[in-house]
Order: C-alpha cells, then structure tokens, then sequence
C-alpha cells in the first residue's frame, strides 16, 4: 500500500513557497510511480488509464493542510476526482485490491460516506469504469470497457462514454459508439456539451483494389492480419493515429470536433480536456500522440474556442519529427492532468526536473511560471480538481436511456439495425481555402458515389475488425448525399468516382481517416470530404 508520511501535516511543496494567490480546497490523488515505466503516468492513455499503482485519495484546504479522504484500507488505488455542483460530493474511480477492477464510487465529503451510485445495478462483465463526470447534480458520466472489443491499433480494450441517473437500481445507457476509445469527459454548462478524448484512428483507408480480394492489414504489434473485405478493398492507414477532443449533445447527437488548431497532427491532439471560464481548452498533449504504447514526452495545449490557434501552456515542448529522448532531443518538463480554478487560473500536475515525479503547481489562463501546490515526495500528486460549489451547473439535463443497439455490433446488426440516423453532407465537393486547416476538396466529378462502410468485430484477430460495405449512394447534381444509416455503429465513408476509383484531393483519398458513429434518431450533418471539412458551417445546421 502507498505511504504517505505524516500527510495530514504537510502544507507546503518542499523546497517552494505557498501560491501568492490564495487557492480554493482541491480533491486530487496521490499515487504510486508505475515499477518500470518512468515515463509512463497511471490513469493517462489506454495501457496505464486502469493501472494499479497504489494511491490516495486527498484534499488539500485553502490553508495548505492537507488530509486523507478515505479510511485506511477502503481503496488500493483511486483516480480521476470530479466534484459535484453542490461542492459537496465527489464521484471517483476506486480499486478495492490488486486483481480488483475499477468501480465508480461517490463520496459525501460532509460526512466522509462512501456509495455505490448504482447499488449493484450495473453488470459490466469484468470491465473497467472511469473518469466519472457530472452533468448537473444527479447525472453522471464515465468511461467503461464494457463490451469487450479491442482498439484496432493495440490490444487494449476500447472505452467509451455511458451515462447513468444517480438512484439505487438505475440503469446506464450508452452515450458513444466509438472504435477505438472514447474517454476523459468534461461537462460544459454554458454550452450544454459533453466534451471527450477519442482514438482517432482507422486501419482502413481507399484502395483501387478489386472488389473481394484478401487484403492484408497491420496489427499494432507490427504484425499483419489477412481479412477478407465485402466490396472494395482497404488497407492499413497509420498516418491519423491521435487521440483529439470532440464535443456531442447529451443524448449523443451533434458529434462534432470541439478543439484543434487545425495546423496538422500535433496541433489537433489532445486528451483530458478542462473547459476554461473563457470557453478555451486547455488538453493533454504527448509526442506520442496516440499515447500507446506510453505517452513519451508531455505538454499541456491551450486551444482558443472552439476551433483556433494552439499554443504551448506548460511542459515539454513537443514537435512532430524530433522525439525527446532521441539523439537530436533534450529531455523536458512534464504536464497532465489540467482543471479549471474558478478565478481562470489551472491547476495541473508538473514534473519540472523531467524525471516523471508529479507534483500540483498553478498558472494563469494564459500560461506562464507555474507556482508549487503540492508534492509529496516520491508520489505523483494528479487529478486536482477544485472543491467548490457550481449552482449554475446544478439543473442535470433532460435525457432518457439511448436505443442504441447491443455493444460491440455485430453482422445482424447491420443487416437489421435497431435504430437509424440521417447522414447529410450538403456538398461533397465543397470546400473553403479561406479558413486555415482547411483542405481543398476533391475535384468534382459526375457520376461520383459515397460509399458507407462500418467495422465489425473480427473472431480472427482479438484488436481486428472486417471493413462491412453497408450501401452505396450516388450523389446529387448538387454534391449533396442524404442517406439512412444504422446507428451506433462505427463507421467511415470514402467517394468514388462512376468507375468505383476513389477521389482523390491534393491532401489525400476523400476517404474518412477515422470512424464516426450516428446517435439514434440523430442528423450527422457536414460539408465537404477533406481535411477540416467538419469545421465549416453547414446551412441548416444546428
């Protein structure tokens, strides 16, 4: 079990001096250092967000005293804090044991009371529960691998977002429909918006191929499955492999990308969001950008809303082609882990001295010298969150349980879907040379097609998928395709022209590089088919 000497004493970071400005109490967990992996941080990236290292749950007060939460023996390791509006209760991932698995858990911080918000309703089938979020006082969200399916890229389960009512007996639904992950939710009030961290990543990519051959397919161990396609064939797409925040509705409708700074692959990641009081998001950034198998190098990323530049906040400074710790790069500071203050400020987890020991400082909105918080010696202090009351945020939104099909999907899901969405692309063809990050689109042809493909398990391989041709719709005159299409299903599209060749534009095949998915009963609307085509408005949009 973790030791953490004499904590309910300790005040101050050793060797710094307390903030100048005074700091609301903060809720955070101090954990163990994973044996072996120095680089690696318990809870941040699909091979360490379940990792049992051993931690406590703490809070630190106003006055710089900090104290335990929980009993001795309560918890073997705990994770991600998310304070309720009411500032009073506090949702957190909990390990009962080694060999246990993570199960949410809710904390009356008044009375030190420690419940199961479901009181053994939920049967998640030896999954994993994390990163709990409220929406308003009496909703929350969390991350699951319930469903056992495998990311494509790397054999590690595949998380997604569920949603629950917090009463005994009430069950969860389903919220996302992702591939590969979904995780890390963030609640925005003021804009009435789920923010989340997905694995942007599809194995499949346009191919001239003839329909119905064998096609080979990389694994993420480095190794090549054989699978046999429905119509054209695919092959293996390594090149948009990032993990990025997207936004949807609570009932999963209107998935849209929520921070980029659309200037290429390091400028679109980002994982752990935290909406600031100005509406930006300040995300976890890695030179690995897929943070599999470790994150490598860690920065925090300040977006401007929604979609704007991207600037460095703290941490290392990352570059696309040069990785620290090879011979042209220099090892650098660490930072994960952001939250908002409720003055604009954030408060994250740093690793100044570059040797992974985290520990809590605090910045301005707008970036600067982080001041020390807290950090206990040999552990790594992370997931600060502020214990205050948000009565703005109290009222949970309005949301019934989805429809949406049995996870993960299979054949006779597509075949007779339970539930449908709309997928309307007003012009496939169109694009905007005026907004930066915005590719051009495809030339315009006639005769053209889209063709709809979705990915469904594969018994052969345990992280494999088969790519499913589920239609073909030619396009209007206008560019236009308004199709029906099963819902909670993930999917990707690709153009071709009369002849069944793919599109292709000057940035690449008019071919989805990631897998998306439609809420049912939902309208996924957009423009255009190329790089930053789901950041222009779309008329009639909402």
């Amino acid at each position: 079990m973790l030791r953490l000497a004499a904590v309910a004493t300790l005040a101050l970071l050793a060797g710094g001096a307390a903030p100048r400005r005074a700091l609301p109490p903060l809720v955070f967990v101090s954990r163990a250092p994973l044996p072996g992996a120095p680089t690696a941080v318990p809870g941040l990236g699909p091979h360490q967000r379940a990792a049992a290292a051993g931690g406590r749950l703490l809070m630190r007060a106003s006055d710089g005293a900090v104290r335990a939460l929980l009993g001795a023996g309560v918890a073997f390791d705990v994770s991600d804090p998310a304070v309720a509006p009411d500032g009073r209760r506090v949702a957190f991932a909990m390990l009962a044991a080694p060999g246990a698995r993570w199960r949410i858990r809710v904390l009356d911080t008044t009375t030190g009371a420690v419940s199961d918000p479901w009181a053994g309703a939920r049967d998640t089938l030896g999954a994993d529960d994390l990163d709990p979020c409220w929406l308003g006082d009496s909703l929350l969200a969390f991350a699951s691998t319930q469903g056992r399916w495998r990311a494509q890229y790397a054999d590690v389960p595949s998380t997604n977002l569920w949603l629950a009512r917090l009463a005994r007996g009430t069950p969860t639904w389903r919220l996302t429909s992702e591939r590969n992950g979904a995780e890390e939710p963030a609640w925005d009030a003021r804009s009435g918006r789920l923010l989340y961290a997905r694995w942007w990543y599809n194995r499949w990519r346009a191919s001239d191929a003839s329909p119905g051959v064998i096609a080979a397919h990389a694994r993420g161990d480095g190794a090549r499955d054989t699978v046999r396609v429905d119509a054209a064939a695919a092959e293996a797409d390594t090149v948009a492999n990032l993990w990025q925040v997207v936004s949807v509705r609570p009932d999963g409708t209107g998935l849209r990308l929520e921070a980029s700074g659309l200037d290429g692959r390091l400028a679109s990641a980002g994982y752990a969001p935290a909406v600031l009081r100005d509406g930006s998001v300040v995300a976890v950034a890695a030179s690995n950008l897929a943070l599999s198998p470790a994150p490598g190098a860690l920065a925090l990323h300040r977006f401007a809303p929604r979609l704007g530049h991207m600037r460095r906040f703290a941490g290392a400074a990352l570059d696309e082609a040069i990785g620290y710790g090879s011979p042209r790069g220099l090892a650098a500071p660490a930072a994960c882990a952001p939250a908002a203050l409720p003055d604009g400020r954030v408060v994250f987890s740093w690793a100044p001295g570059a040797r992974g020991d985290f520990g809590l400082f605090v910045a301005p909105a707008r970036g600067g010298a982080p001041q020390p918080v807290f950090d206990a010696p040999g552990t790594l202090e992370l997931d600060a969150a502020p214990l205050v009351a948000r009565t703005t945020e109290r009222r949970s939104p309005q949301v019934t349980a989805s429809a949406a099909a049995p996870w993960p999907p299979t054949l006779a899901d597509l075949r007779a879907p339970r539930a449908t969405f709309r997928f309307l692309d007003r012009d496939v063809f169109a694009g905007s040379r005026a907004r930066r990050g915005v590719g051009t689109a495809p030339p315009r042809v006639t005769g053209a097609r889209v063709r709809f493909w979705a990915t469904v398990a594969n018994a052969a391989s345990p992280h494999g998928d088969t790519a499913v041709l589920v239609r073909e719709a030619p396009l209007a005159g206008d560019g236009s395709v308004d199709a029906r299409l099963p819902a909670g299903i993930p999917m990707f599209e690709q153009v071709v022209d009369a002849g069944g060749r793919g599109l292709r534009s000057p940035s690449g095949a008019a071919h989805v590089a990631g897998l998306n998915a439609g809420a049912p009963g939902g309208e996924a609307r957009c423009v255009g088919c190329h790089v930053g085509h789901s950041t222009l408005a779309v008329p009639g949009g909402r």
